[in-house]
This record gives C-alpha cells, structure tokens and sequence, in this order.
C-alpha cells in the first residue's frame, strides 16, 4: 500500500471478528502437538515444550487457550480462570468443552447441577455447526501442502441469545494466528491436522452425550 510519502509500505491487514456481534461466546484453542516453528531458537523451543507438556498440547494435539461465554445481561460472563484453563487435562477440556454450549456453564454449587450443554446441538451440531465447520477444515488439510501451521488457533464463536430463542447460533470457526506458518514444501501438515482430529473427536463424543439426554427445564436428566 501506498504511504503519506507515496513510497509502498508493506501492511497487515487486521478484522476484529466479534464486531458483528452482540455479547458473543468464544473459545480459542492452539492446534498441534508441537508448538514452534523449525527455525525457533533453543530457548523458544524450551519455553514452547513446557507449555505444551503442562497442558494437554502433547498428549491431545490441541489445548484450550481462553473461552468466554456470555450468560445474560444480568450475570455478564462466564469466563473461567486463565492458569486453569492453561492446565487442564483431556476430563477439564470435556468438560470446558460443555461449558462452552451450556445455558449455564457456571455449577451451581447450591443445586449441586452441572453445565446442561443444552445449546450443543444448535451449536456443535447441525448442517453449518462448528463440527461441520471443522470437518471441512480437515478435508483441506488432509490435501493442502503449501503452509504448515505452528502455534495457530481456532476461533470458536456462536450467539447465545441467538441460540436460547431461535435455536440457531450463527456458530463459525475461524483460523487465527498466523505468526510462525512456514512453507509446507510439499509435504501434509501433520501436526496440526492431528490436532484438528483430536479435537473434531473429543467435539464429537459431546455432541454423542447429547443425544443420550433428554432436556427438563433447562436441566439435563437421564
């Protein structure tokens, strides 16, 4: 692009993807097991592998960075404490993972009743739910040899208000965090399409567990 100077000046073009919506839930989550690029230094790479083995990077191939899930205008958001989320293991991520669809993702210590998942299905599922999404995402990475993909993201977004009175959430995925793509010379980016089907599987087995519960007031029963 052109500057006041009328030089080119190289530039990054940014989107802020929540401007369109109003109170949004999102969830960020790293993809691949390996989270550097080849040419990281010692010490980066160092940094990256502790990270990566105190969360669950290593043994799943993704981890959940943040979420934030708006409940209503009165409780604001659910947004659960980042060191937790950074720490978790495969039974925290199930269940963060249903806190994300949940009407209420916040326990009720009182009731002792756990997150319902109730907007799973209108969220996750579906001809356009995130499930989908991702599973046309893998179909891309399972051909795509131009880039590899360290230390990138998935985006998750949906509306709650949206999904609370239509059924519909406008849920989409979107791929973030480009700083350390490299070329892919040929070659299938394994590290991130593992980690891609590990999360469409642990997506997937939520969606199952659904379907295995009937609603009652908002609360799920056997």
């Amino acid at each position: 692009m052109k500057g006041s100077t009328g030089s080119d000046h190289p530039h990054i073009v940014l989107q802020d993807l929540t401007s369109a919506r109003l109170n949004p839930s999102v969830m960020d989550i790293k993809i691949g097991s390996r989270t550097w690029a080849p040419e990281a230094s010692e010490a980066y790479i160092a940094k990256c592998l502790k990270k990566d083995r105190e969360s669950t990077s290593t043994s799943l191939g993704f981890r959940i960075s943040g979420l934030q899930v708006y409940i209503d205008d009165e409780s604001g958001f659910y947004k659960p404490d980042r060191n937790y989320v950074r720490k978790t293991g495969p039974d925290d991520v199930r269940l963060l993972l249903r806190n994300f669809v949940s009407s209420n993702p916040s326990s009720d210590s009182e009731t002792g009743l756990g997150p319902d998942w109730s907007l799973a299905s209108s969220v996750y599922g579906g001809r356009n739910g995130i499930l989908a999404q991702l599973l046309e995402l893998k179909t891309w990475f399972e051909d795509q040899t131009i880039y590899h993909f360290y230390a990138c993201s998935l985006l998750f977004m949906f509306d709650n208000g949206l999904a609370l009175k239509s059924g519909g959430s406008n849920a989409e995925v979107k791929l973030i965090d480009f700083a350390h793509v490299t070329d892919g010379n040929g070659v299938i980016d394994h590290n991130f399409l593992g980690g891609l089907c590990s999360l469409i599987k642990f997506i997937s087995d939520v969606l199952a567990e659904t379907n295995d519960y009937t609603g009652t007031n908002g609360q799920v029963e056997l």
